[in-house]
């Protein structure tokens, strides 16, 4: 019905990108770009390939949580690419 009428959908996109992952996850320091949509589809065009796998966190990991152990959760802003406004 969509198709027969040529309807338009509008979407919104975020000026953002917002992960929650696995600390065996690793991303360089210089993560994504500035149109980055996605930090971990290994064949993405803006940010593809950046991040690898780290076994001895993965294992250290494994080892904390067999015994009952937890990390402190980070959290990374980057502002790297923010539009400082006087609108508030």
């Amino acid at each position: 019905m969509i198709h027969e009428q040529a309807s338009f959908v509008p979407t919104f996109m975020v000026p953002y990108v917002r992960h929650g992952y696995w600390r065996w996850l690793k991303l360089p320091p210089n993560h994504g770009t500035k149109k980055s949509e996605d930090l971990f589809d290994p064949f993405g065009s803006m940010a593809g390939g950046l991040f690898w796998f780290d076994k001895n966190a993965y294992d250290e990991t494994k080892k904390a949580m067999s015994d009952s152990n937890s990390f402190k959760p980070v959290n990374i802003i980057d502002k790297k690419f923010l539009i400082e406004t006087d609108l508030h």
